[in-house]
């Protein structure tokens, strides 16, 4: 088969590393990523700075002088641009036509790199974010009561706090052009890279981005681990549930070994998929006590963890599960031919992955982040396929899914 996630790889002089992904598409989509987010926001640094950063650099340049005039010209033809702030980076990002994409793409650096910051404009973001704090911060870092006591009162999944990602009030008050000149001297860092797909030439790229001047910078991180804050099984009432819902879920200290964080993510995939997953079939097929089970897992530099969601009926389906759950994993894990099955079912479906130019980027991007280089399709395929030793998914159940390490919690209907 063919690879589809192989990126050509151009380091410049100026340590800028650029990822490109020439396709056959009649569009462009250029992310730009400086190394430096959230977390960063550690003093003298004033709280929420890179974050009001990314506003402003995205109001006005040196190329783009007017008020919101870079973003007219994208989206007047069609195009799209944003940015984001995270704890450990800040992306922008275009999407254009092929054949605008020269000048959108100068317009980008130009934004990033060449911003123009006014009073009057630091003025306007302030009222702006301060709404934008308050959309988020009642469940914070949840979307609602139970999501929020998951990520602090079950684990604690802190990240950044509300105030050290967008500012306190005071914080917001007191920016000035001063903050916004002195954090954006951070950006130009010698770890930027930039993703590239679809069809552009590469040496325009190249040549646009070897102008920048970088600098080694190394700026000091808050942004605690994620940890247990009640392992042990416990209950908890709240408002906005309507079905006795158990959690049972991990910590994963190996965040950098591909391997290791794959075998957790498919053996989750083996026990609740709703083809042939273990628990599934068992909770719905045979019991009729689920529409549904669901999982996630979360990976990021600070940690990971990974959490299974039985929504249930009542407390004596819970009890049930709970004294048959490892039992079946177990059972599950030793049964060579399901664990075959499950391989070629992952491999068929393959076949589906990194069809679209965002998919290839959003993966090459993810790769980069969590483990400091892109594997290729063939490599994480070859990855999956040695899960067929079954001694090694015993390994890594001990290790992060046995009952001296996993974590419980049953939310109930108020």
């Amino acid at each position: 088969m063919k690879d589809r996630l192989i990126f050509e790889t151009v380091r410049l002089p100026n340590g800028i590393t650029v990822y490109s992904y020439p396709t056959d598409v009649p569009f462009v989509d250029a992310r730009i990523i400086i190394p430096l987010g959230s977390a960063h926001n550690v003093a003298p640094i004033r709280q929420g700075s890179f974050h009001f950063l990314e506003h402003m650099v995205l109001n006005r340049s040196k190329m783009n002088p007017e008020l919101d005039s870079f973003s007219k010209i994208i989206g007047q033809s069609g195009g799209r641009i944003g940015g984001s702030t995270y704890p450990f980076k800040t992306v922008y990002d275009v999407e254009v036509k092929h054949d605008l994409f020269e000048n959108a793409f100068g317009g980008l650096v130009s934004q990033v790199f060449e911003p123009i910051f006014t009073k009057e404009d630091i003025e306007n973001e302030i009222g702006v974010i301060k709404n934008e704090r308050r959309r988020k911060e009642r469940f914070f870092p949840g979307n609602n009561k139970l999501g929020k006591y998951l990520l602090t009162e079950w684990m604690n999944d802190p990240l950044c706090p509300m105030t050290q990602r967008l500012g306190s009030d005071a914080d917001l008050e007191a920016m000035n052009l001063s903050d916004m000149l002195k954090v954006h001297e951070y950006y130009f860092n010698d770890q930027i890279c930039v993703f590239v797909g679809g069809k552009f030439e590469i040496d325009s790229v190249c040549k646009k981005l070897s102008k920048i001047e970088t600098r080694k910078i190394i700026l000091p991180e808050d942004c605690s681990k994620i940890s247990w804050k009640k392992r042990e099984y416990h209950e908890s009432k709240f408002d906005d549930v309507n079905r006795y819902t158990y959690y049972f879920g991990g910590l994963n200290e190996s965040v950098n070994d591909l391997r290791e964080t794959s075998a957790i993510r498919f053996i989750l995939n083996l026990l609740v998929n709703h083809i042939q997953g273990s628990l599934y079939n068992w909770l719905r097929n045979e019991k009729g006590w689920v529409y549904e089970i669901g999982y996630l897992c979360h990976l990021e530099k600070n940690g990971s963890y990974w959490k299974i969601f039985f929504p249930v009926n009542n407390e004596e389906q819970v009890k049930i599960i709970r004294d048959e759950l490892h039992s079946k994993i177990v059972d599950t894990l030793k049964n060579s031919d399901l664990v075959e099955k499950e391989i070629n079912r992952l491999r068929s479906k393959s076949v589906f992955f990194y069809q679209t130019l965002d998919q290839v980027l959003n993966e090459g991007i993810s790769f980069h982040d969590d483990y400091g280089k892109i594997f290729t399709e063939l490599e994480y395929l070859s990855i999956m396929e040695s899960f067929a030793d079954t001694d090694y998914l015993m390994k890594i159940y001990e290790k992060h899914m046995s009952p001296g390490v996993t974590g419980e919690f049953l939310a109930i209907p108020e």
